[in-house]
């Protein structure tokens, strides 16, 4: 008679950890892995020979009487041992929830903490059982790597109760820091460039989450390690990886964010785990059929979480009906704000803005009443109503202001700032008016940083991670110039020494400079890495660069604007930005400039490291300036001379 002790196949340190904690539960039992071990768990079982844990092949299952499985309550995850469940009783040690309709076990013990080793060492302190100090080794190894060294969201109280067990129980602190800081080996490394090449992030309903896919000429173990890399390179909500190796994909979700529930969605393609780890290993598909299928999962997920509710401003300012043009105007100047909700008592009457109230007051109408002026018929939002839904209307309507009632009575309000904010989660919250009356409270040291690139802060902050900032080469690369004049006829030379292929448009130039390739503006756009504007502002080309063309760029492409903003659609632009769709945009020019202090691409640009913009400097050296003041002075001489 054996009592077979196992975990999931393709174990990690918290199953296996869990596998020697449950041999003290069951007296002479077999602990045998199910199928393969991930490679810290072989590192540590090689270094520890008195660990005796079997290889599935040792084991008799005709002598099985009892199968323990532990880090999974799921027999089909035990690999060469999964037969046996229909043979045998089942015990069961996770902290994974389990499935509605999952069939009964004999016993199940499955608790919300954060690593399947805290319930096993509970149950040990309870009867008083001393480990040896490798076992508090292993198992303090278990905890620290599926926690994230008690990090995690998933972590609570008990798992770091757990840790100090084990430290009193002679863990060796020295040992398990050293296997749980191993570094990337070379194949690891080289897919973590792929992934990060080939790596998607958008913002669904509020949530920043990302899906990389990568083709591995060999096997890579550990794509978790990986994961966990590059979740700490680009910080999100969610990161799905999908690595194509040996005719399989192994799927890899890691998150922050426990709603979202990565363990139900690995659950979608086979797998499991838990609300901010997960796995799956996919047969069948090509990777862009499975990049589809998890952005199609991920979308189905994430729609129902964010509601008007969550993102709403309570309780906002309003003015009443009666009001007057200049009284709405005070009151919107004295709060800061841009509308404001028309109330007819306990009533939505409707909405006004500051726009239409300036062109009131620009028309003499200053004593009018708010209700002869305001959108009467504005879209209002249910507190329940989805994020998309809300976004939906704001932008087919153009609506910056959406009243939130729950049964007729107004309890808040959601602005584009509100939309924005909950859209792009790693937006910082806006700085509230007391902090701007104290400017002695921000750090001097803390503004200077965050001007300073990321892998500057990097290196500063102690760091020399050169894999965390990986680069592009130009060579190889396209760039599509829109106006090949001078200034385009510079860019392409530029462009040419890096060996990039250069595509040009511009109509009013009959043969363009040697080097640019003529081509019509919608594949220019398709083709190029780098979209670079440099035409004149004139009726045939303000907004050239139209919504039509930013949707048809070339995925992850760049755009470059030195010439007006008006030759481009800003509103496209900021949508592509943030959708993801362009990688960045550099931008020395603006519609409206040079008062911008309010203008949406500055906002964006002020949280966001994707989009650059200066204040129209880019010809502004002395030394250019004297050029231009030389050629100016000349031509008037020129124009002087030649008069009669």
């Amino acid at each position: 008679m054996t009592v077979l002790i196992t975990t999931h196949a393709g174990a990690d340190l918290d199953g296996a950890a869990a596998m020697v904690a449950a041999r003290h539960l069951y007296p002479g039992a077999v602990a045998a892995f199910s199928g393969s071990a991930e490679e810290k768990v072989r590192g540590f079982f090689a270094d520890h020979p008195e660990a005796d844990v079997a290889a599935p092949k040792q084991v008799d299952l005709d002598a099985v009487t009892l199968l323990v499985l532990c880090d999974t309550h799921t027999p089909e995850r035990a690999g060469r041992f999964a037969e046996l469940a229909g043979r045998v009783p089942v015990h069961a040690f996770d902290h994974h929830p389990p499935e509605p309709g999952e069939p009964p076990l004999a016993k199940r013990v499955i608790e919300r903490v954060g690593a399947t080793t805290t319930l096993l060492a509970e149950l040990l302190r309870a009867e008083g059982v001393t480990l040896a100090p490798w076992e508090a080794t292993l198992m303090a190894l278990g905890v620290y790597e599926e926690t994230g060294s008690l990090t995690f969201p998933s972590t609570t109280a008990r798992d770091a109760s757990a840790a100090a067990w084990f430290i009193e129980q002679g863990a060796d602190l020295n040992e398990v820091r050293t296997r749980l800081t191993q570094e990337l080996n070379l194949e690891q490394l080289e897919v973590l460039d792929r992934l990060a090449h080939h790596l998607e992030v958008r913002y669904l309903d509020g949530f920043k989450v990302g899906v990389a896919s990568a083709h591995a000429e060999r096997y890579v173990a550990e794509v978790a390690g990986v994961a966990n890399r590059l979740l700490g390179m680009d910080p999100m909500d969610a990161l799905v990886l999908l690595v194509a190796m040996e005719e399989k994909i192994i799927l890899v979700a890691r998150g922050t964010r426990p709603e979202i529930g990565l363990g139900e969605l690995a659950r979608e393609f086979g797998g499991g785990g838990h609300a901010t780890a997960a796995s799956a290993t996919l047969h069948d598909r090509t990777l862009v059929e499975a990049s589809a299928d998890v952005w199609e999962a991920l979308d189905r997920r994430l729609a129902p979480l964010t509601r008007a509710d969550r993102i709403m401003t309570p309780r906002p300012v309003t003015v009443d009906h009666t009001a007057t043009l200049a009284d709405t105007e005070r009151l919107l100047t004295r709060y800061g704000v841009n509308s404001l909700p028309v109330m007819d008592g306990e009533r939505v009457a409707g909405v006004v803005t500051r726009e239409t109230v300036q062109k009131g007051l620009f028309h003499q109408m200053a004593d009018l009443p708010v209700a002869d002026v305001m959108d009467a018929d504005p879209y209002v939002a249910a507190p329940d109503a989805p994020l998309r839904e809300v976004q939906g209307h704001m932008v087919e309507r153009n609506q910056r202001f959406v009243p939130v009632l729950d049964r007729g009575r107004l309890v808040g309000c959601i602005t584009r700032t509100d939309l924005l904010r909950s859209m792009h989660r790693d937006l910082k919250a806006a700085t509230p008016a007391a902090a701007l009356k104290e400017p002695h409270q921000r750090s001097l040291k803390d503004l200077m940083r965050r001007r300073l690139p990321a892998a500057v802060r990097h290196v500063l902050d102690g760091g020399w991670a050169r894999e965390a900032f990986p680069g592009t080469m130009l060579r190889g690369r396209t760039l599509g110039l829109i106006g090949c004049g001078r200034i385009g006829g510079w860019m392409a030379r530029y462009a040419r020494a890096f060996d990039m292929e250069v595509l040009g448009y511009d109509p009013f130039v009959a043969r363009l400079p040697e080097g640019i390739e003529p081509a019509p503006l919608d594949d220019l756009v398709a083709r190029a890495d780098f979209v670079s504007v440099h035409v004149h502002l004139s009726g045939d080309t303000r907004g050239l660069v139209s919504r039509k063309l930013f949707e048809a760029m070339k995925p992850g492409a760049v755009f470059l604007n030195t010439s007006r903003g008006a030759v481009a659609d800003e509103a496209a632009l900021l949508d592509a930005l943030r959708s993801g769709r362009l990688a960045g945009a550099g931008l020395d020019v603006l519609e409206g400039e040079p008062d911008t202090a309010n203008h949406p691409l500055v906002d964006y640009a002020r949280e966001h490291d994707n989009l650059l913009i200066t204040p129209h400097c880019g010809g502004n050296s002395p030394d250019a300036v004297r050029v231009v003041c030389r050629r100016a002075a000349e031509k008037i001489r020129a124009a002087l001379e030649a008069a009669p």
